[in-house]
């Protein structure tokens, strides 16, 4: 169920750096987001609702918002292999809050990717190829939730392990 809330307050700070060492390139960004609600009200749990009956306290996280989010990548670019990139990146979200009243939260979690590019030039001609491997550890997770789903099923599950590959030929005009 949805409805319009009082007041709302979301505070936050985000911080991004790369750092270059030769041939390796190390970068971050970190998200922290305080987002609540600044005036109490009421709402439904279940569905169907013809009268919020259901107090949300002033001070609730709003649903569907991580607090924290990280993400780190080394990226490698060997000066040998021209075009070619390989990498390891690494994304944590925190707990997410799945309804108003902050009775459930999608767990945090924390996957990990490697990929890896390839770029041959001849001519006019330009091929790339390119394979990644996305939840290394094929860790369980909620990929999203259903904010204030009126059947309390809040949770859409995230993809397993999955790999994918490609190549894109193209030609210089």
């Amino acid at each position: 169920t949805f409805q319009n809330a009082g007041r709302t307050r979301r505070q936050g700070l985000e911080l991004a750096g790369a750092l270059g060492l030769g041939d390796v390139v190390l970068s971050s960004a970190y998200t922290y987001l305080d987002a609540r609600y600044r005036d109490g009200f009421t709402t439904c749990t279940a569905s169907p609702c013809t009268a919020p009956n259901v107090a949300v306290p002033d001070g609730n996280r709003m649903p569907g918002l991580p607090r924290q989010q990280l993400f780190a990548q080394v990226a490698w670019a060997p000066k040998r292999m021209h075009g070619s990139v390989f990498t390891v990146e690494a994304r944590h979200i925190g707990d997410v809050a799945v309804n108003d009243t902050n009775s459930d939260f999608a767990d945090r979690h924390t996957l990990v990717s490697l990929g890896a590019r390839f770029e041959q030039t001849v001519g006019r001609w330009t091929v790339r190829e390119f394979v990644r491997v996305d939840n290394l550890t094929d860790r369980r997770h909620a990929g999203s939730v259903i904010v204030n789903d009126g059947n309390a099923r809040f949770f859409e599950p995230g993809a397993g392990r999955s790999v994918f590959a490609g190549v894109e030929v193209s030609r210089r005009f």
